[in-house]
């Protein structure tokens, strides 16, 4: 019996194609850095992030294509049809999405990351953020032997002609909300609820964007992934000011696309404060058309 319906014109299978493509395009990079020899101890040794990708995300991009490609060609056309004629994105998924993330990502910061910062930039965050909690700017390193101090110094930390009083490079913004879940003894929370409050906002504007009845098929295949995305799990376990930016990124955009004269007016004062959060150059081309 013909089900007379083109699967290419799918949500679910657009959505394989376009992450075969993007398979396909790293694995492709990753034996391009072999080949060029940045896998070999000199290449990579400053640079964990190449390490990372070429080591293991090689052999994560073949599994993930491998799958795809399966999925592609045991799933009937017919399945693909009611698959795709259930997925109109409703405020309740959203809703649920958002809640759900919260203590899977709270309970991936003490199971994962083990509560302790990823790196010196998660780090300074959360020592920032300690210092504001206690009423300080600064840390006084002076009753220290500074034979010490100056050993332990990290490279993104202030500190004054004498070394005795240390602060964090970075600028406040993240730090100085980090301190408020500090004060009230939860720091590990702010980075789910950054999440949650980001698939919140991002619904709401895909609800917007795409008008039913097909078009919310795509929003729903689109908060999925971006809800269940590793890198935006991962983060959100960690202390790194990205999740701020990320909150801060997508109010930006739904005020921008928002009606309310009072919400596209606070675009620029909202990347403002995006300029603040730890480095200004993720946000300036917020401000700068402005």
């Amino acid at each position: 019996m013909e089900v007379g319906f083109n699967l290419r014109k799918t949500p679910l299978s657009r959505s394989i194609q376009i992450l075969k493509f993007l398979s396909l395009f790293g694995i492709i990079l990753a034996i391009t850095f072999i080949s060029l020899g940045l896998f070999s101890s000199d290449g990579y040794s400053t640079n964990i992030f190449l390490f990372i990708f070429i080591r293991y995300g090689l052999w994560s991009l073949l599994a993930v294509l491998i799958l795809l490609l399966v999925v592609r060609w045991k799933l009937p056309d017919w399945f693909n049809a009611e698959l795709s004629s259930h997925l109109e994105l409703k405020p309740k998924h959203i809703l649920l999405m958002a809640l759900a993330v919260i203590p899977l990502i709270g309970m991936g910061h003490f199971v994962v990351m083990h509560a302790y910062p990823f790196s010196s930039d998660e780090f300074m965050v959360k020592y920032q953020a300690e210092l504001f909690a206690q009423g300080h700017l600064t840390d006084d390193t002076s009753s220290l032997p500074q034979e010490m101090v100056f050993a332990m110094k990290e490279i993104n930390v202030l500190s004054d002609a004498e070394g005795g009083n240390w602060a964090s490079s970075y600028l406040p913004l993240a730090s100085m909300v980090l301190s408020l879940f500090e004060l009230l003894g939860v720091p590990w929370l702010l980075s789910p609820l950054l999440v949650a409050g980001s698939i919140l906002m991002m619904g709401r504007l895909l609800l917007r964007e795409y008008k039913p009845p097909s078009s919310r098929s795509w929003s729903f295949v689109a908060l999925v992934t971006f809800a269940l995305s590793p890198q935006l799990l991962l983060t959100g376990m960690t202390y790194y000011a990205m999740n701020l930016h990320l909150f801060i990124t997508v109010l930006w955009l739904s005020c921008y696309r928002s009606d309310d004269l009072i919400l596209r007016g606070a675009t620029p004062w909202i990347g403002v404060l995006g300029l603040g959060v730890h480095q200004p150059f993720l946000h300036a081309s917020f401000v700068i058309p402005f």
